[in-house]
């Protein structure tokens, strides 16, 4: 059986060198004992390139309703996008936007 954490690691980094290529710089969420490893319980990572924000969750499968409803909810600036990446092998990240109510842009 695979290590998910080790799996989920993998697949972070893999999104985080695609982004750093496509100009972004890339805040990966940190793994501690006492909180959860998600920006805002949603996200893995966080990614600016000077005018646009993605909060990007990393898996290797889709999400159940529930998390869709969640991020759904949380609410990002004009200027901010929310990203489900979805690794598959062979085929590479299934990139899926998630929409939401948008609220006046930052700055």
């Amino acid at each position: 059986m695979v290590n998910t954490v080790r799996k989920g690691s993998y697949f972070e980094r893999k999104a985080k060198q695609i982004l750093e290529r496509q100009g972004f710089v890339v805040e990966k969420a940190k793994r501690t004992r006492f909180q959860g490893t998600d920006f805002y319980g949603l996200f893995d990572l966080i990614c600016v390139d000077g005018k646009t924000i993605k909060f990007v969750q990393v898996a290797d499968c889709v999400k159940p309703k529930e998390w869709f409803a969640r991020a759904e909810r949380f609410q990002v600036p004009l200027n901010c996008s929310k990203e489900l990446w979805i690794y598959r092998e062979r085929k590479g990240f299934r990139v899926i936007l998630i929409p939401s109510k948008k609220v006046k842009a930052i700055g």
